[in-house]
């Protein structure tokens, strides 16, 4: 079984890099609501790995 600890990390910067290349037409406040859905779903559902030390 494959832990997921500290995955919030990792998915956190492949976000920003996403959102920041597929929504580079959108104005930045678009982009930073896009963002804050997204990391609040991350950072629900995948533990960072400062929660598990």
């Amino acid at each position: 079984m494959m832990t997921k600890y500290g995955m919030a990390e990792i998915l956190e910067s492949q976000a920003k890099i996403f959102i920041e290349k597929q929504f580079r037409d959108f104005d930045e406040s678009a982009k930073e609501r896009y963002l804050a859905v997204v990391l609040d779903y991350i950072h629900r559902n995948y533990p960072s790995s400062k929660e598990v030390a």
